[in-house]
């Protein structure tokens, strides 16, 4: 049974450097504090499927959070803009594996292509794995249309997350797509390259440890979009849309406890 509750139970949990910030804007997504990757590892031939891979500076082994960017599934967005987010997650101990792959506007993307993408970069993470990276803590995160998707690709993985988090992800894109704006609109591109639209909806039922993240402030993912079955949601009050990619702000804290507490805990 899903269970959805209205989230403030973490909020002090991490310590922020600066005064909590709420609904911001993506342009202060991008002007967020970041580092350039450790690492870059191609996993396909096309110009968009790479990986940026970040690293903890203690050098020990270190869970992993394959991250998905999300984007309206358009091809002007790109896994740059995640990067504040991967370098805040890798100075709070995770090896970060942040996964670009085929949006709309790049040849073969769609469905299923731009899936099939998240798909080959997890499995090359199986391959590519090192004494510094454990398997068996491994969290698939995504945002908004990168939710989507990494809730897609949770059932053909050859390797199986501890925990799967959608942040502000869309579940249901055939009712998303029906509605007036701009990434609706894309997400009715998206939805007409499947021969049937129902195929790009999450899955209600799944093996796999699944939790929501949603704003209530979110005015391009309505949080309704959380209330899937079989699945764990939480509601963050206040947060927008961008604020959960930004490592300032409460719904940023929220999730990442979470995160440290599925993790990080001793004997986890």
């Amino acid at each position: 049974m899903r269970t959805l509750f209205f989230f403030s139970l973490f909020v002090i949990s991490l310590p922020l450097q600066s005064e909590p910030v709420e609904q911001v804007s993506f342009s202060e997504v991008l002007e967020a504090s970041s580092r350039f990757p450790d690492r870059v590892l191609q996993y396909g031939e096309g110009e968009s499927q790479f990986v940026e891979i970040w690293l903890p500076h203690h050098g020990e082994q270190a869970p992993i959070v394959a991250l998905i960017h999300g984007g309206c599934w358009l091809n002007a967005y790109g896994v740059d803009h995640v990067r504040p987010a991967a370098t805040a997650l890798a100075n709070e101990g995770f090896a970060v594996w942040a996964i670009e792959y085929r949006r709309l506007g790049d040849e073969n993307a769609g469905w299923p292509g731009s899936k099939n993408d998240i798909v080959t970069a997890l499995a090359q993470l199986q391959d590519s794995a090192t004494e510094q990276l454990d398997l068996d803590r491994l969290a698939l995160v995504g945002h908004s249309a990168g939710g989507h998707l990494a809730l897609l690709a949770l059932e053909e993985l050859n390797i199986s997350p501890k925990i799967t988090l959608g942040l502000a992800a869309i579940t249901e894109l055939t009712s998303y797509a029906a509605r007036t704006g701009s990434c609706q609109g894309a997400g009715a591109q998206f939805l007409a390259t499947a021969q049937t639209p129902e195929q790009l909806n999450v899955p209600i039922e799944s093996l796999h440890l699944r939790t929501l993240f949603a704003g209530s402030a979110d005015a391009i993912v309505e949080p309704e979009q959380a209330q899937l079955e079989d699945t764990e949601s939480f509601v963050v009050d206040n947060a927008g849309h961008f604020d959960f990619i930004h490592p300032q702000s409460r719904a940023w804290q929220a999730w990442v406890a979470y995160l440290k507490q599925t993790l990080m805990t001793e004997g986890q």
